[in-house]
């Protein structure tokens, strides 16, 4: 496959999530839609059985450990959005109507997880308990809307055992954490998440002895006695994620390129005026392996979000 990048009359846009990845999906379902109609078979018995297996490994040679994770997003989406009873009802109303047409479609994803480049695995944050029981935290990491904030307060009030209301965040400035990795690759939680939990950790091992001595007490009892005895509530924590990431094209069995994978399936049903091109969305129905989510109300708007970005990407 060869490519061509060409100037247009259009103007060219500023990359936002995922560039680069969204333009080989678009084409690779245009050719999976090319084959189901060269064969004569439904796009989603093509799509379903090319889906990976246990035992298969991706184009670049990596393992799939959790592949099942695929099939079982790929048939929950295939039951909740009803999509063989809704297909019957798709064909009786394209028979019925001339003018305007209803699509109904079906696709499975794949994707990775972490930066590509060795060095840039690293998080870091800085923890400072002060006297009167509150807490600040900084992390190197840029909250775009993602929830990273949010999600790194709410481990450092597991840690720390204490209510979210007590932690506050200070906005990421490298005069608090010096040489932060960029915020990208939808690594961020995966190395911050971690740099808050060690430095979290570290500090409850100071205030452990004080616990230890007022087990019933409280934790502006903790911290103040922690405080006379001259400890020190300020640390950072730091992180480095154990693989090695890198890709290398020459010898793809050391190309390690993510931390993990998650996979998803969504079906959309659109009707189009064959007329004027106007057209709506009926029903959208999304499955989406989130692991164990830290905050699943943040995670479910990120998965809306990105529906609606990559809707208005393709139709606008």
């Amino acid at each position: 496959m060869k490519a061509w990048a060409c100037k247009t009359n259009v103007q060219s846009r500023t990359p936002m999530r995922a560039f680069g990845r969204v333009q080989p999906l678009a084409i690779m379902e245009t050719i999976m839609d090319q084959v189901a109609d060269k064969c004569g078979l439904p796009t989603e018995h093509v799509r379903e059985i090319n889906l990976y297996k246990e035992g298969d490994v991706d184009n670049l040679l990596q393992d799939l450990p959790d592949i099942n994770n695929l099939s079982r997003c790929w048939d929950t989406c295939m039951e909740k959005s009803e999509f063989q009873t809704r297909r019957k009802d798709v064909d009786l109303f394209n028979s019925k109507n001339r003018w305007r047409k209803r699509g109904l479609a079906v696709v499975p994803q794949k994707i990775h997880t972490g930066l590509p480049a060795h060095s840039l695995n690293q998080g870091a944050a800085l923890v400072h308990i002060y006297t009167d029981g509150s807490v600040l935290l900084s992390h190197g990491g840029v909250d775009l809307g993602q929830g990273l904030h949010t999600k790194t307060i709410q481990i450092a009030s597991r840690v720390l055992r204490i209510p979210s209301e007590r932690i506050h965040i200070s906005e990421t400035s490298t005069d608090k954490v010096p040489n932060t990795t960029f915020t990208a690759a939808s690594s961020s939680t995966d190395l911050y998440g971690p740099a808050v939990k060690i430095a979290c950790e570290t500090l409850m091992e100071r205030l452990q002895p004080f616990i230890n001595k007022k087990p019933e007490g409280k934790w502006e009892e903790w911290v103040s006695d922690a405080y006379f005895d001259r400890v020190s509530l300020s640390t950072t924590g730091f992180f480095r994620y154990p693989k090695k990431l890198l890709f290398n094209p020459d010898n793809l069995e050391e190309t390690c390129v993510n931390y993990y994978f998650s996979y998803g399936a969504a079906c959309c049903e659109v009707e189009i005026d064959c007329l004027t091109g106007d057209h709506k969305l009926l029903r959208t129905d999304i499955v989406l392996d989130a692991g164990d989510s830290i905050n699943p109300a943040v995670d479910i708007g990120q998965i809306e979000g990105a529906f609606i970005q990559g809707d208005r990407k393709s139709v606008v």
